[in-house]
């Protein structure tokens, strides 16, 4: 990694630190990618690493645990760290980091944390893009506009909250949205994204989100050509500043000692006396040639990594890649699918069936004899509590209560007496409260078309029933709702898209199955028919075997794919 951006530049002393960070291999599913490589190397090394325990003064190397609620499971955070450069950019900037986190913050305590606690660098900054870029070495103002893009690209993201919705709901009507279809009923959506999705406003100056980001766009710097064309590259994000042509300067200077370092004769012996201070006493040869060693049960091991890597893809598809995994030399290779998104697949049936019910529901709801139709078939409400008083009119800043259930009877978003936007809100929310005066309650009946539709975070295509109570209004602020145009769900029944999807499901699945067959299939440590022939056990079965050492077969299987790299 001293090759890469990652660890080079920390140890010419440029970055204060690098973050890697490693999830675990069987959510990563293609054996081509960087970051599977990354993962089986890297877990080796920090084994042996943490074995040797070389002191660590001028540099650090810190691993640790973190839980990631988008990715729903565990993964480590490598950080490489120099010590004096992280002092350094924390005393510059302290005023920065105390705003943040704390104005008795002291630079000491900070590095100190950063370097020894349990904590992972995202806890410790909680979470702030500014500061990260800050301690990554992209410079103050480039990690100030950065972080506050990054911010705003994440605050304008997929995520949908009822009734607010995110900005992908503003594309409905792109030509490529038959291309996918998310499919994240499963994602666990974390408060602190939701809270920073509702909060964040548009700085001074400018009049929504979009103009922001769109000034910060514009303020882009390209970076040097050499910097960018050489390697190691330091990839950063740049805007327009007269301390970035120094800071340029700097990023070469250290581009070209990096360069110098991996020329070496010495290269192992010179990095081990710079991270420790002390030259190392090396008293066996490198081992150039030899393996890791494996230990038993190797096929057993390696089947029950990939059979439980396979459970990322559609359920039709797991015979398929194992079947070519197999089979690999009567598999014909085509890329074309294979960037497709594991879970499409059932992401449509869900839809297909969502929407079946969903007009099944609104068919029922329009039997009742107090029903108020907005958009015929599709947006229609009824009243429980009159109110009193003018209608709201155009005021969309409303002090609201409401609870939003889908089709089936799942709360999706409540709150009490909050105040909404009504131009952030999906569209049957916003035209549903339409008329309403202050102490009303309605119930608002809306088609999937007026909802949150196929492409959300939350279960695509269903009907939603809202009860909602109006209990103040802004007349101050009046903004344009958009029109009430459905969006299109007509694709979700389409047979020939439907068999499109699944025709790319399988050539996926078939793809990346020989990806794996070839690769297996060259290592020393296994025998391949053994192999092939545990992993259809597996799948036969549908679960693992609960009497396998989960942790030690887990170890014997990255060892295989380690010795597969290396010898590659």
């Amino acid at each position: 990694m001293v090759e890469e951006e990652l660890f080079g530049y920390v140890l010419e002393g440029e970055k204060p630190l690098s973050a890697f960070n490693i999830y675990p291999s069987d959510s990563l599913i293609n054996p081509n990618s960087p970051f599977f490589q990354w993962e089986i190397l890297s877990r080796e090394a920090i084994e042996v690493w943490n074995r040797l325990a070389p002191s660590q003064n001028r540099y650090a190397f810190k691993v640790t645990q973190a839980f990631n609620h988008n990715f729903g499971g565990l993964y480590q955070e490598l950080l490489f760290i120099n010590r004096a450069q992280v002092q350094t950019v924390i005393e510059k900037n302290i005023d920065l980091f105390r705003f943040h986190l704390g104005p008795t913050l002291e630079c000491d305590v900070l590095t100190d944390l950063i370097v020894g606690s349990s904590l992972s660098l995202d806890q410790i900054i909680k979470s702030n893009n500014a500061l990260m870029g800050i301690l990554l070495g992209y410079g103050t103002y480039n990690s100030l506009m950065g972080g506050r893009f990054e911010e705003i690209i994440g605050a304008h993201g997929d995520l949908d909250y009822p009734p607010y919705c995110g900005y992908h709901l503003q594309r409905k009507n792109s030509n490529n949205l038959q291309s996918y279809l998310l499919a994240y009923t499963d994602t666990e959506v974390t408060v602190s994204k939701i809270a920073q999705k509702l909060s964040l406003y548009p700085c001074i100056g400018n009049h929504n989100l979009e103009e922001e980001a769109a000034k910060i766009t514009a303020l882009s710097e390209r970076v040097p050509t050499k910097i960018l064309n050489e390697k190691p590259t330091f990839i950063f994000g740049a805007y327009k500043s007269e301390e970035n042509q120094l800071f340029f300067k700097k990023i070469r200077s250290t581009q070209i000692e990096v360069q110098k370092l991996l020329s070496r004769s010495d290269f192992l012996e010179h990095i081990l006396e710079k991270i420790t201070g002390e030259k190392p006493i090396i008293a066996c040869p490198l081992p150039n040639g030899s393996n890791l060693p494996i230990g038993k049960h190797s096929e057993e091991a390696v089947a029950l990594v990939v059979w439980q890597m396979a459970q990322s893809l559609d359920e039709e598809a797991i015979s398929i890649f194992i079947d070519s995994l197999s089979n690999f030399q009567t598999c014909k290779e085509d890329k074309s699918q294979a960037a497709l998104i594991p879970g499409v697949l059932y992401g449509l049936k869900q839809a297909k069936a969502n929407l079946a019910t969903a007009e099944k529901q609104l068919s029922s709801w329009l039997d009742s004899q107090q029903i108020r139709e907005i958009v015929p078939k599709h947006l229609f409400y009824e009243t429980v509590l009159p109110g009193h008083g003018d209608p709201i009119g155009s005021s969309t800043d409303l002090l609201l209560s409401y609870v939003i259930e889908d089709c089936l009877g799942h709360t999706l978003g409540a709150s009490y007496r909050c105040w909404t936007d009504l131009s952030n809100t999906f569209l049957g929310f916003a035209h549903g409260v339409k008329g309403m005066r202050k102490g009303e309650t309605r119930l608002i009946y809306v088609h999937p078309s007026y909802g949150y539709g196929a492409t959300t975070s939350l279960p695509p295509c269903v009907s939603l029933k809202v009860k909602v109570t109006l209990h103040e209004v802004n007349d101050h602020i009046q903004k344009k709702l958009s029109p009430p145009c459905p969006i299109d769900l007509d694709w979700v029944n389409d047979p020939e898209f439907y068999d499109k999807i699944v025709k790319d499901t399988q050539e996926t699945a078939s793809y990346l199955g020989k990806l794996w067959g070839e690769w297996l299939s060259t290592s020393n440590d296994l025998d391949f028919s053994m192999l092939c022939s545990k992993l259809k056990k597996f799948s036969n079965a549908c679960i693992p075997p609960q009497s396998l050492d989960q942790k030690s077969m887990k170890r014997n299987c990255d060892r295989v794919f380690w010795n597969l790299m290396k010898e590659e």
